[in-house]
């Protein structure tokens, strides 16, 4: 009668050492990052568009697109913004909303001014360090890309 050969990982030394290194690796990667709250005057002041990635591709944007976002204290915004020729300038008021998913933009526009311009309204604050503040816009596309904008403190 033939003998049956049966494998198990967990028999021998390296087949349990590539399990094991395989279970850290899911259980690592799974970690989501702690929320970070973010307070109103912590987005006080001039911040310039430096990066936009769309689907994980990402460009400087000084070659296409200048932004500028200025948030005062008294919760009141203006956004500079030059595309091609044409210089927009939206101003209005804004606050952050702490909800379980994070904290969201909500910028109120002046009547002279789009709801969604450049789809920052109501985009979730991904991270704000004091120099670099990082938004994943708000877009109304039914695609599952991220669209993601980095800005950096300016003078």
């Amino acid at each position: 009668m033939p003998r049956k050969i049966s494998y198990s990982p967990f028999k021998s030394y390296p087949g349990t050492l590539i399990t094991l290194l395989v279970l850290v690796y899911f259980f690592a990667c799974t970690k989501s990052k702690p929320q970070q709250t973010v307070q109103n005057d912590a987005i006080v002041g001039k911040w310039k568009l430096t990066k936009s990635c769309r689907c994980d591709t990402c460009i400087d944007s000084s070659a296409f697109n200048y932004q500028v976002l200025e948030f005062s204290p008294d919760g009141h915004y203006q956004i500079t913004a030059v595309v091609g020729d044409p210089i927009f300038q939206c101003k209005g008021t804004y606050t952050i909303t702490h909800q379980s998913n994070g904290d969201i933009l909500n910028i109120k526009m002046d009547s002279n001014c789009p709801a969604d311009f450049f789809y920052i309204p109501g985009s979730h604050i991904y991270s704000e360090t004091g120099t670099t503040l990082i938004l994943d816009l708000n877009t109304p596309f039914a695609n599952p890309c991220l669209y993601r904008n980095t800005y950096v403190a300016t003078k």
